[in-house]
Parts: structure tokens; C-alpha cells; sequence
């Protein structure tokens, strides 16, 4: 249904070569200037995911910290596929759920906020993440 919604010149580049659409940071595609996806990766938690993927959005409109390059951006989403396509059998739908933590930290390191979001060391390696834990500072 996406590529009915964008112009020509981007119909093909919705899906890239693991079949997945390349979204870095699961929001935006690195050669699709001006738009952002929030809401499309698939996961067990999706309010959670968009939720901060909005926040993340916002962050990035505010000016709160630039994006990387084109190509730094395409190498990022290509390792997280390969690490998918490795560890996962959901490789071929962007389904982050095994991933759910790194991706948050990279969006909270984004936007200035605590990576480490538990009381402690001890929490932190062993109690579940949880939406509670990425409140807003």
C-alpha cells in the first residue's frame, strides 16, 4: 500500500534487499528525503516502539541532534538486518521485539537521555524494560 502513496521515483526503494523497508532508527528511510514511518515496524510492544519513535521524531524536527549521513544511515539499518537475518527466523519482516533495547538506547542516546533507565546495576541487567522506563526526564 506504500508504494501507491509515494511519488514514483521512491515506489521501488520501499523495500530494500533483505525485504524489509530500511528504516533507520525504524523511522526514516535514508534515501527517501522528508518523510518519516512511525507506526510501520512490526513488535510485541508497538505502542511502546511508537511512542518513542515519535519523541525521537520530534527530537530530530526540534534540532535536538542531526542525523548521520546517507550512508551511515543505510550501514546501520544493512547490520541490523544481517544481525536479524543471523539470530532471527522474523528477518524478513522489520520486526524488532529481540531488539527492542537496543534500538530504545539508540533513540534515547539520540535525544540526550539516560540509556541506562533502572535504579541500579543489578536491575538493570536483569529486570524486564518496560514502558515506565522510558518516562520522560
Amino acid at each position: 500500500k506504500l508504494r501507491e502513496v509515494l511519488p514514483k521515483p521512491f515506489r521501488d526503494l520501499v523495500v530494500g534487499k533483505s525485504s524489509m523497508m530500511p528504516l533507520y532508527r525504524g523511522t526514516i528511510h535514508p534515501l527517501i528525503p522528508n518523510m518519516a514511518f512511525v507506526g510501520f515496524v512490526e513488535s510485541v510492544s508497538n505502542l511502546h516502539t511508537s511512542e518513542l519513535r515519535c519523541r525521537w521524531l520530534s527530537g530530530l524536527l526540534e534540532g535536538r541532534f542531526e542525523l548521520p549521513s546517507v550512508k551511515a544511515m543505510m550501514g546501520h539499518v544493512a547490520g541490523e538486518a544481517d544481525a536479524m537475518r543471523r539470530t532471527t527466523r522474523f528477518y524478513r519482516r522489520h520486526c524488532i521485539s529481540t531488539y527492542s533495547i537496543h534500538d530504545s538506547d539508540g533513540m534515547c542516546a539520540d535525544l540526550g537521555s539516560a540509556t541506562l533507565r533502572k535504579g541500579n546495576w543489578i536491575a538493570e541487567l536483569f529486570a524486564p524494560y518496560n514502558n515506565k522506563d522510558y518516562k520522560e526526564q
